[in-house]
């Protein structure tokens, strides 16, 4: 048994197809996570400043990769629960925005979760997450822009 193949006459036009507009174009997942995580580091830098000034230290203190003094050590583990409370970023994200390992994220969150049973605590901490709410609005949904 043999089989023939028919001939086809395939027509090519040099017109392209007309465009779908009536979607935004899919962006490839490696430029949304870049986008993500440049806001998740903007967000970050924001939360740097605010915390700094509430607890009046030196952003460059804030920023080293050594624990500094007890009053900055707290400082940024504020900021870093903030961050991840906050803003809803994953340990892994923070931990990149701060220069940390995740698992020192994950240690500070506990930290100044122990530390919110003490009321003045737990009331400068919901201003503070109040104030970075106010100015960091929630992302727009991703519609690929």
């Amino acid at each position: 048994m043999t089989l023939h193949r028919q001939s086809t006459s395939h027509s090519f036009s040099s017109a392209k197809p007309a465009r779908n507009t009536e979607f935004p174009p899919v962006r490839p997942a490696r430029a949304r996570r870049a986008r993500s995580a440049s806001r998740a580091v903007a967000d970050c830098m924001f939360i740097q400043h605010v915390i700094a000034s509430a607890h009046r230290v030196d952003i460059a203190k804030l920023r080293a990769p050594t624990r500094q003094c007890a009053p900055v050590a707290f400082a940024r583990q504020v900021a870093m629960y903030l961050a991840h409370i906050s803003r809803g970023l994953t340990l892994t994200e923070v931990g990149r925005c701060f220069e940390r390992d995740r698992t020192t994220v994950a240690h500070a969150c506990r930290m100044v979760e122990d530390h919110r049973d003490r009321p003045e605590i737990d009331l400068a901490l919901d201003y503070l997450e109040a104030a970075i709410a106010t100015r960091l609005e929630p992302h727009p949904p991703n519609v690929g822009w």
